[in-house]
């Protein structure tokens, strides 16, 4: 199974609008995402992303720029501050050929990430990590960030 991980891109200041939208640099980094992923050999079928504004925002933008057109679907636990758990065991439900995306926030990305890899992994706004396994082996194969 492919997972690809993203994070949100840059959101407006919370005194600038509460909802957080995307930053004008925030559209172009979701955009960046998508074009990185859609430069896989493989492309997400479906694209989960949290119910917060940026993070919606992102999934659309960076699904514009894919070759193909990927389901998105909101996921209630992909907040900043969600447990894994769900996530992680709903993984263990995919098939081993499946390719699926996941929109969040820090730090619940880097957790995810560091949990499936068993080692650190942070996220910049706009952050890809490509991950490839199954059950609890996961290795991290790619990322557009250093």
């Amino acid at each position: 199974m492919i997972l690809i991980l993203v994070r949100h891109g840059q959101a407006l200041n919370h005194d600038v609008d509460a909802l957080r939208p995307l930053s004008e640099q925030g559209k172009s980094e979701a955009k960046e995402a998508g074009l990185f992923i859609d430069q896989l050999s493989k492309k997400p079928t479906k694209v989960f992303h949290s119910e917060l504004l940026r993070a919606k925002e992102t999934a659309l933008l960076l699904s514009s720029q894919l070759t193909g057109t990927p389901h998105l679907e909101e996921a209630a636990e992909l907040t900043p501050n969600s447990d894994i758990s769900p996530w992680f065991n709903n993984l263990m439900a995919f098939n081993k050929d499946d390719i699926i995306a996941l929109v969040g926030h820090m730090p619940y990305m880097g957790i995810m990430a560091s949990e499936l890899t068993q080692r650190p992994v942070g996220f910049p706004t706009g952050g890809v990590v490509v991950l490839e396994g199954e059950g609890h082996q996961w290795s991290l194969k790619q990322k557009n960030f250093d």
